[in-house]
C-alpha cells in the first residue's frame, strides 16, 4: 500500500526563522563581454600594426565559450596559443590552463609537423605533452571527442583548406596547418576539456587537467611566426577587477574522490556568459566549511549532465544563495534516506495557459487540471534512490522530457511513487524564492531584504 502524502515543515529550535535557499540576494545585473587587444578596444588598429594580440579579460573561459583565430603560418611555421590564468600571490608567473603549440617543421622529437598541447604551473613546471599526432598507441575521448583525430598525418604537409582547393576530396591523412595557407581556428571550451577545430574539421581535444579549471584564463596570447588576419571571442564573460580576487587558490573546486563518500552533491544551474554569478557563489556560500572539507561537493552545469555518488544531490541556480549549514542540518533532522523530495513543495498548483507567461504550458503538453507535487526549483534536494532512477530513466531513453525542470522533477518523482517506491515529500518554508532584486540580504526574523518595510 502506497501510503499518503505527507508534508512536514522542518523547524528544529531558534533556527527555523532563518532562511536556507535565497533565490537572487544580490540582484540582477546585465552582463556584458568586453574584449580588449594589446590593451586597446580598437582591435583594428593593433591589426594594422602588425602586433601579435592579448585577447585580455575572458576570465574564465566556460563551457560553451570559443575564440576563434583566423591567419596563415610564416616561413619558420611555428606559432603557439597560451591560455594563460591568474597567477596566485606566491607565484609571480601565471599558469598555463592550455598551450597550443604548432610545430610544422618538426621539434626534437620528430621530423614531421605536429600539435603539441600541455599546461604549465609554478609549482609542478611542464605537464605530460599530447602530441597529434602521436606515436603512442590509444586515442582517449574527451567529451566524446578524439584527443587527437585520426586523419591528422603527414600527407605532404596539406592543409585541410588547400586540399580543398586542390578537389583532393578523398579521404585521407593531411596536417591542418601549412605555411601560407589561411587557417581558420576555433577552440571552445566543453564540459570535459577544451576543442580545436580548424577549417571547420575537428582536429584535437585536450582534457582539463586538475586545479587549472578553464574559469582561471584571464588572458590569450598568440605568438611565434603567425600572420594574424582577425580574432573574434564569443561567450566569453566578463571578469571581476582582479583586486576583488583575494585568493584564487579557496576559490578552486576540490577534486571528486571515489574513495570519499559525499553527504550532498550540489548541482548549479548556470550558462556560458553568467560567469560573474558563478565567482559570487564561489567567493560566497561555496565556502562554507562542510563544502571546503569535501563533504559537500558542488559544481556547475551548463546544460550537460555529471554522474556522482552522495547520500543526497541537490538541485540550484547561480542566482541562489544557498545555506549549506542550514541545508545540512535540515536533512540530518528530517532522517529520510530514501524517497526524499524536500524543498518548498507546491502541492496543488496548475499549468498556466496564459501565452504571455514564461510558465505557459499548452493543454498538449500537460492534459491533467493539475501537476503532482513539485519543489521550487531555486533550490530542492532529493535522496540518491531518486537521483539514481532518474539517471537510468534517462540514460534508457525513458525519461519524460518537460520543459519546467522543477515541476518535470516532480512529474517523475509521482510516476516512481505510482511504481511502488515510498515518497516523503519534506516541505522546508524558509526556502525564499521572491528575491531581493537590487537590494541586500538581511538577516533577523525571516528571511528579508534591507528595505523591506519592517
Amino acid at each position: 500500500m502506497i501510503p499518503a502524502k505527507t508534508f512536514h515543515p522542518l523547524q528544529h529550535g531558534s533556527q527555523h526563522e532563518r532562511y536556507s535557499v535565497m533565490k537572487n540576494p544580490i540582484g540582477k545585473s546585465p552582463l556584458s563581454s568586453p574584449i580588449t587587444v594589446n590593451n586597446t578596444f580598437n582591435s583594428f588598429k593593433s591589426l594594422q600594426a602588425g602586433v601579435l594580440p592579448e585577447v585580455q579579460d575572458p576570465k574564465a573561459s566556460s563551457q560553451g565559450s570559443a575564440i576563434t583565430i583566423i591567419g596563415l603560418p610564416n616561413v619558420l611555421g611555428n606559432f603557439q596559443i597560451d591560455l594563460m590564468g591568474e597567477p596566485l600571490p606566491e607565484e609571480p608567473n601565471p599558469p598555463l590552463v592550455l598551450q597550443y603549440g604548432v610545430r610544422l617543421n618538426g621539434d626534437k622529437v620528430t621530423e614531421d609537423p605536429v600539435i603539441v598541447q600541455n599546461t604549465w604551473t609554478a609549482a609542478h613546471g611542464w605537464g605530460e605533452e599530447e602530441r597529434c599526432p602521436s606515436a603512442v598507441l590509444g586515442n582517449k575521448k574527451v567529451d566524446e571527442l578524439s584527443q587527437c583525430n585520426q586523419m591528422v598525418g603527414k600527407d605532404g604537409n596539406v592543409s585541410m583548406w588547400a586540399s580543398m582547393t586542390q578537389k583532393r576530396f578523398k579521404p585521407q591523412g593531411y596536417f591542418p596547418f601549412k605555411q601560407g595557407y589561411m587557417s581558420v581556428m576555433t577552440l571552445r571550451a566543453g564540459e570535459e576539456g577544451l576543442h580545436m577545430t580548424v577549417d571547420g574539421k575537428h582536429t584535437t581535444s585536450f582534457a582539463y587537467r586538475e586545479r587549472l579549471e578553464p574559469w582561471l584564463v584571464s588572458e590569450v596570447k598568440i605568438a611565434g611566426d603567425f600572420q594574424l588576419t582577425s580574432v573574434l571571442a564569443s561567450g566569453l564573460p566578463t571578469s571581476d577587477d582582479l583586486e576583488n580576487i583575494v585568493d584564487l587558490e579557496a576559490l578552486r573546486s576540490g577534486p571528486l574522490s571515489p574513495q570519499k563518500p559525499l553527504d550532498l552533491f550540489i548541482g548549479v544551474f548556470s550558462s556560458a556568459n553568467n560567469f560573474k554569478r558563478r565567482m559570487a557563489v564561489r567567493r560566497t556560500w561555496m565556502q562554507y566549511g562542510a563544502v571546503r572539507s569535501g563533504a559537500v561537493a558542488v559544481r556547475f552545469f551548463v546544460g550537460l549532465t555529471q554522474v556522482v555518488s552522495a547520500k543526497y544531490v541537490m538541485k540550484t541556480d547561480d542566482d541562489s544563495f544557498i545555506r549549506v549549514d542550514e541545508i545540512i542540518a535540515s536533512l540530518k533532522l528530517a532522517n529520510v534516506t530514501h524517497g526524499l523530495l524536500y524543498g518548498l513543495i507546491n502541492s496543488n498548483d496548475k499549468p498556466q495557459h496564459n501565452r504571455d507567461s514564461k510558465w505557459y504550458i499548452s493543454p498538449e503538453e500537460w492534459q491533467e487540471g493539475s501537476y503532482p507535487p513539485w519543489a521550487h526549483g531555486p533550490g530542492y534536494v532529493v535522496s540518491q534512490d531518486i537521483a539514481e532512477a532518474v539517471y537510468k530513466r534517462y540514460t534508457g531513453g525513458h525519461l519524460r522530457m518537460f520543459k519546467l525542470e522543477d515541476v518535470a522533477t516532480g512529474i517523475w518523482i509521482a510516476e516512481m511513487r505510482k511504481e511502488g517506491m515510498e515518497i516523503s515529500y519534506r516541505n522546508e518554508e524558509r526556502v525564499h524564492i521572491e528575491g531581493c532584486k537590487d537590494r541586500n540580504l538581511q538577516q533577523g526574523k525571516g528571511s528579508k531584504c534591507c528595505g523591506d518595510d519592517q
